[in-house]
């Protein structure tokens, strides 16, 4: 992982420094240099060395005059030195990206959890079994309905067209036709057989009386 090309800096800290006070203006300007190019590097080390530490520090000769306050900001470790805070500073922003990094892998599995569940819950089907979708279903229930409607409105559409007779109102209309016909045996035929002429529903009663008249054997009741 990179470092950041930039690192914090503290205005309260740097004015607050012992260090840093007692430092000459051209001194800190030297030490401020320093660490800039410290950070620079990858182990964020500058070397040990007077005649680098002259020229990267901008003070050329004056160095010797400004080494010694200079010194004192940094640790030798072999032939290398290191500025402590600074070393701070870099652990510091690992330690913040890592987080980062942690906080958005979770993230991410949270959110491939989520997706993976909710495909789950559409798809997961019986073996064997095929999907029905809800279009398929509204669909079907649709079809059902009208189907349902359709063959109500057919037989409300007969009933309204025939109305079953009454005993008396067949007799009345065989009485006012001179019909030779039993009201009681025609009523009775036609009601067991649901009021039906063949294996069409009667469409008028009145039309059924005037063939039974006609026919020779309506008093058996057997009328075909």
């Amino acid at each position: 992982m990179g470092k950041s090309p930039a690192f914090q800096f503290y205005p309260k800290d740097w004015l607050s420094s012992r260090k840093a006070r007692r430092m000459t203006p051209e001194e800190r300007g030297g030490y401020i240099d320093l660490l800039a190019h410290s950070w620079l590097e990858d182990d964020c080390s500058l070397p040990d060395n007077d005649d680098e530490l002259a020229f990267l520090s901008g003070l050329n000769d004056r160095w010797p005059e400004c080494s010694q306050a200079i010194r004192k900001c940094f640790e030798k470790r072999g032939n290398k030195l290191f500025n402590l805070r600074l070393l701070m500073e870099v652990r510091k922003q690992e330690a913040f990206r890592k987080q980062c990094s942690d906080a958005g892998k979770r993230s991410a599995e949270v959110r491939k959890n989520k997706e993976l569940a909710k495909v789950g819950a559409t798809s997961v089907q019986p073996e064997g079994q095929g999907r029905c979708n809800s279009s398929s279903l509204s669909l079907s229930l649709s079809s059902s309905l009208s189907s349902i409607t359709s063959s109500k409105k057919t037989k409300d559409k007969d009933s309204a067209r025939f109305k079953k007779p009454s005993l008396e109102e067949v007799r009345q209309y065989i009485t006012e036709k001179g019909y030779d016909i039993d009201p009681e045996t025609f009523i009775a035929h036609y009601e067991s057989n649901g009021w039906k002429v063949g294996r069409n529903a009667m469409k008028s009663w009145k039309s059924a009386c005037v063939t039974w008249s006609k026919n020779p054997k309506k008093d058996e009741g057997k009328f075909i």
